[in-house]
């Protein structure tokens, strides 16, 4: 299973260490939403995809030439 987090953590700092985000508007609904994630990936041993970090993007699986 994999989880995306979308704009619930935008780096991976902010998912590990519980950061949030400038733009988000609620400090606590971001920290429940993160635990939640957390929770998740730990219930399912899921792997968690931090969606803006650049460096999850240049560890994925490249697709095909034919499908750039």
């Amino acid at each position: 299973m994999i989880i995306l987090t979308g704009d619930v953590a935008h780096f991976q700092v902010n998912y590990d260490k519980g950061l949030v985000p400038l733009g988000n508007a609620s400090r606590a609904e971001t920290l429940a939403s993160i635990g939640r994630v957390h929770g998740l990936a730990e219930h399912y041993h899921a792997r968690v995809v931090i969606q803006h970090g650049k460096d999850i993007f240049d560890r994925m699986p490249k697709f095909p030439a034919f499908l750039d």
